[in-house]
């Protein structure tokens, strides 16, 4: 009943807001330290385990300041374009393919 009422011109504005809330940027990015002299509360950094992860956001890594936690060890790493080995894609399942590739060769660190 409610779309019958719509405009055309309305219902296309509903489904882009619609698209633009749920689209999701999937980041591929490798689990590393490299800078040992943060001591961050002054707790002793724990080394990465040099695997992959990925991490659905619906921002992307340049835009805001990510934070994803490592699928394998559980550290959290902080996604910035210096310190950090990242790749955006738009689907999950390039990502999961990205990933499983990397962590196939052996290429974190």
């Amino acid at each position: 009943m409610l779309f019958k009422l719509l405009k055309k011109s309305e219902m296309r504005k509903m489904i882009e807001n619609y698209e633009m809330r749920t689209k999701r940027n999937y980041h591929v990015w490798c689990c590393e330290c490299r800078d040992k002299t943060m001591r961050p509360l002054g707790r002793p950094i724990k080394d990465g385990c040099g695997l992959w992860s990925v991490y659905a956001s619906k921002h992307r890594y340049d835009e805001v300041p990510l934070l994803p936690k490592c699928e394998f060890c559980s550290r959290k790493k902080r996604l910035n374009k210096k310190t950090s080995k990242v790749y955006r894609f738009d689907t999950r399942i390039d990502a999961i393919r990205h990933q499983e590739a990397m962590n196939a060769l052996g290429r974190g660190n």
